[in-house]
């Protein structure tokens, strides 16, 4: 590494131009090796595996799981957004202002069920870490959950599930509204209808007397 940093650092971000001493050490930074003859070294963009006797594969397979693991978490990321605005554009388009608590209690049904999917969904890429057997398999994990800022995006996905919660809430007030709101409607018409049969005998009881 000493002798061969910049050329090490090249070729990892495959790119021609020369890094500097701080660019160099930032790329070849997270070295991992399970003894003098073997050693991995991880980048955003790239690895380098030194195996004295050719015994790669397993890191290789790390490799693959934690690329794995950032797609799932920006699938999971994106998939939040798309609910996120839907739900947005349900209310805005009228679940706050419905005179019937249908709109309101079919939107609440749709996000909780949404949100326990994600929240699975998210648990269950949690979980997969549990897999992770020895020592210097654990420990070349976290160098490539480090590098992968997999820390980073399991942060952005807890805020907009909690987001998602936020908006939970505030549709089963609008439920509760749109609910009390249905009622009084009711009860309006229960006394108009009255009244209405108070007119009506009233001039029947007129023509009975004329």
């Amino acid at each position: 590494i000493e002798r061969n940093g910049p050329t090490l650092a090249r070729f990892m971000r495959t790119q021609r131009e020369v890094f500097g001493p701080r660019e160099v050490d930032d790329i070849l930074i997270s070295r991992v090796r399970y003894s003098e003859a073997d050693l991995t070294v991880v980048d955003w963009e790239g690895a380098v595996i030194i195996s004295a006797e050719g015994d790669f594969q397993s890191d290789i397979e790390l490799l693959k799981i934690g690329n794995y693991q950032l797609l799932r978490y920006r699938l999971l990321d994106e998939a939040i957004d798309q609910n996120l605005t839907a739900v947005s554009q349900n209310l805005h388009e009228g679940a706050r202002s419905s005179l019937w608590p249908t709109r309101s209690k079919r939107v609440l049904r749709q996000v909780v069920e949404q949100r326990l999917s994600l929240t699975l969904g998210f648990e269950k890429i949690n979980q997969s870490l549990l897999l992770i057997g020895d020592w210097y398999t654990a420990k070349l994990y976290r160098a490539i959950y480090d590098e992968f800022y997999l820390d980073e995006w399991e942060a952005v996905i807890k805020a907009k599930l909690e987001n998602l919660e936020s908006i939970i809430q505030v549709i089963r007030e609008n439920f509760e509204f749109s609910w009390a709101r249905f009622l009084e409607l009711v009860q309006i018409a229960g006394w108009l209808l009255l009244l209405l049969g108070y007119f009506v005998l009233f001039f029947l009881d007129l023509r009975a007397y004329q």
